[in-house]
């Protein structure tokens, strides 16, 4: 299993917690959100997620994973092992292409887009390391 892959059940683990409509963890999540950093097994150094890397986590599970499981390759091609800019990833998202749709602003708001890229760029840097 890929340290990233680990990682992504972590999270998915997490998550859960805050599905249930808990106040005090939905003011966490504002706040921030701290997991053991599993690149590297050895340390115990926590990783930090800023509220756009962690609503952007949260909505890349609703809108990419299905094609992109943890960023890697599944229907769609693998996010992690790219080097693409932001500008370009967010024009893909929003012309599409080959097999992968189009997300409109009402789809998708700017917003939106700017957290689902910054988790992104966050899962390729973990997954370089």
């Amino acid at each position: 299993m890929k340290p990233f892959s680990l990682l992504y059940v972590v999270l998915l683990l997490g998550m859960a917690g805050y599905s249930c409509g808990d106040n005090k963890a939905e003011e966490k999540d504002k706040q921030h959100v701290e997991h053991t950093n599993q690149s590297d097994p050895t340390s115990n150094s926590p990783v930090t997620l800023s509220v756009d890397e962690f609503e952007g986590m949260k909505l890349f599970m609703r809108k990419c994973n299905k094609c992109h499981p943890g960023g890697e390759k599944g229907k769609g091609p693998s996010l992690n092992d790219k080097e693409y800019p932001r500008f370009l990833i967010h024009w893909q998202v929003r012309l599409g292409g080959g097999d992968m749709p189009k997300f409109t602003d009402e789809e998708i708001s700017k917003n939106q887009l700017q957290q689902i890229i910054s988790i992104v760029k966050l899962m390729q840097n973990m997954t370089k390391e």
